[in-house]
This record gives C-alpha cells, sequence and structure tokens, in this order.
C-alpha cells in the first residue's frame, strides 16, 4: 500500500496535469451547469491520468503483494480495473451534453467515434451508477476467483478495446430480426458488463473445477446458465422458468455425483471453521455477493425494455452474456489440444 502511495507522490505532477486538462476542458466546451459538476470533471480528468500514468510504472509486470482488504488484487490490477476505468466513465459522464450526444450511437449514421464510445457513454447518474456498481462487483469476483490472470488481462483488452465494434453489427442484426425499424440512439456499459458477467460464470467453473473437483465438465456452465435463465423466467415468463427448471432437474439427477461433490465443497467452505460446525462469515458473505450474478439476467434482461425514454438492448446483454461465458472456454479447449 505504501508503495503504491510512493508511486502517485512520485507522478503527482501528473495529476496537476490532468487536473489542468479537466480545467481547459471545462472552459473550452462549457461543462454542465453546476459547481459540482465542475469540480468532478477536472478531479476525475486529474485522477484518469494519474492512475494511467502510475501504472505505466508496472510495465506490465504485475506483482505478487496484495492489498490485505482487497484479497488476491494487485496494486495494478487496482489501479486499472477500479481506478482508471471508473474515472473514464465518470469523466465521459460529465462532459457536457453536447459531447455526450455526439458519443450515442446513431445505427442509421454509425462512425467509429460513436461505435466504440457510445459503450462509455450514459443517459443519466442513475444508468452510470448501476452499471458502475454491476462492473465493480463483478471485477471484484472475477480477481478472486480467477486461476490464471494473464488470461483474464487479454480478455480485458478484447472487452474494453474490441468488443464494442461487435457490439455495433450484433445491435442491428437483432433490430433487424425483431423488426425494430425505427432505430433509437444506443449507448451504456451495459454490454461489456454483460460480457464480464459471463466471464464470470465461466472463472466460477474454473475455480470449482480446481479446488472442488477436477473432473467438472462442460455441462456445469450449463447448469450455471440454466440457473440463471430459471430465476429469470419466474420472474419475467413463468412457462420459460418452469421449463429451465425441469432441464435443472434432470441435469442435478443426471449428475448426482457432480452435485454432491459441489455441496460438499461449499458446506467445508461456508461451516467448516477450524473444525467446529459454524459460519465462515467472510466465505459466507462472498458466496452471497456470487449469487448477484448468477442470477443477473433478471436485470439484463428486464420486462420492461424501455427505461428513461431508452430502449434497453436486452437480445445484445444475453448475447454478450454467452460470448463472455463460452470463448474463454474454447480458447482454453484450443489450447490443450495444441498442448496435446
Amino acid at each position: 500500500m505504501g508503495k503504491l502511495f510512493k508511486l502517485f507522490e512520485k507522478n503527482f505532477d501528473n495529476f496537476i496535469i490532468g487536473f489542468i486538462a479537466g480545467l481547459v476542458i471545462y472552459f473550452l466546451t462549457i461543462s454542465k451547469q453546476g459547481t459540482l459538476n465542475t469540480a468532478l470533471i477536472i478531479f476525475f480528468s486529474g485522477l484518469f491520468l494519474l492512475s494511467i500514468y502510475t501504472l505505466s510504472n508496472y510495465f506490465n509486470k504485475f506483482e505478487k503483494n496484495v492489498f490485505k482488504f482487497l484479497s488476491k488484487i494487485t496494486e495494478a490490477e487496482f489501479l486499472f480495473y477500479l481506478i482508471a476505468i471508473p474515472s473514464f466513465l465518470v469523466l465521459i459522464y460529465l462532459l457536457p451534453n453536447w459531447i455526450n450526444n455526439f458519443f450515442k450511437l446513431n445505427l442509421n449514421q454509425p462512425n467509429i467515434i460513436s461505435i466504440f464510445f457510445s459503450n462509455y457513454t450514459h443517459q443519466g447518474l442513475g444508468h452510470l451508477v448501476s452499471n458502475l456498481g454491476a462492473y465493480l462487483l463483478l471485477i471484484l469476483l472475477i480477481l478472486n476467483f480467477e486461476t490464471n490472470k494473464k488470461e483474464f488481462h487479454f480478455f480485458s483488452i478484447f472487452a474494453f478495446l474490441i468488443f464494442p465494434f461487435i457490439i455495433y453489427p450484433t445491435t442491428i442484426f437483432f433490430f433487424y430480426l425483431f423488426k425494430i425499424t425505427n432505430f433509437p440512439p444506443t449507448l451504456g456499459f451495459s454490454g461489456i458488463v454483460a460480457l464480464f458477467n459471463g466471464y464470470f460464470i465461466y472463472c466460477l467453473y474454473k475455480y470449482l473445477k480446481k479446488n472442488a473437483f477436477k473432473d467438472l465438465k462442460l455441462g456445469f456452465i450449463i447448469f450455471l446458465l440454466l440457473f440463471n435463465i430459471t430465476t429469470w423466467g419466474f420472474f419475467n415468463y413463468f412457462y420459460i422458468g418452469l421449463i429451465s427448471l425441469v432441464l435443472l432437474i434432470f441435469f442435478i439427477i443426471t449428475n448426482l455425483e457432480a452435485a454432491k461433490n459441489l455441496i460438499i465443497f461449499l458446506n467445508s467452505k461456508l461451516f467448516l471453521q477450524n473444525r467446529k460446525n459454524r459460519v465462515n462469515l467472510k466465505n459466507f458473505v462472498i458466496f452471497m455477493f456470487t449469487l448477484i450474478p448468477l442470477v443477473s439476467l433478471i436485470a439484463l434482461l428486464p420486462k420492461e425494455l424501455i427505461s428513461n425514454g431508452s430502449l434497453i438492448n436486452t437480445p445484445v446483454h444475453f448475447f454478450s452474456l454467452l460470448i463472455g461465458l463460452f470463448l474463454p472456454y474454447l480458447y482454453e479447449k484450443i489450447k490443450i489440444r495444441n498442448i496435446k
């Protein structure tokens, strides 16, 4: 922790540069009204550049030292995932309305800037807070459960830099499929959040395979996905939830050994502490937070498709979750075959 503060202190001049940059942005663009927004855009400009400059000192060398209160998260990961990315999102939100409107993706008149930046622009504060909160939860869980951090770092590059350009044609495809001709402007970080949501399900599968039972098959990922669809179905479309529940029960019956091993593993983590039958509070809290992404379709695919006058792009949310879930799994399979 002390080393991180020294790096911040060493690069504090970069914060001043960012602070001045934020001030210039404000005066040149006539920022949103209000003293608070003015102060925030200046502050987050500095914080974003400070975190990037400080991160550059690592030269992609991820150290083994971790923050005690953040478990397995390294200082470099803390700077990038928990400081730089949130600061970038807040900074874009605080930009003047005319810039944010330019970032909104008009599907009839797309351009490279809007295709990319629409994924980091938000309709309002509630939109930003919900997406940012979901993102932070997923990142904290992934960085604690991930068994191969290097793979996740490469996946993050794909998520932040490449996936926005996949979201656009996917949106066009689904809009045409559902015969939506009056294309509304699209924006929001939720497509990338859904991608990380899918990755977390895969990450949980890898963690359990490594720590609980080595013979865990792809079917377990299907089980987790069915669990998500079941909870979503009962909240929105009862018969879909019922069908998914039947499939879920069938899966458990045909995989009793895997279910048994999972129950034993969870029991040892949650209740057996110092050989006493009492709740391990820390693991129980982590377990409860883990359940949130496993029922995420309730939020990603709401029954009401219009929110604050904007269309919720539910097909892309589901598509993103599936890509985040199966893309790293396919990569692992290809890697294993190449090794053989």
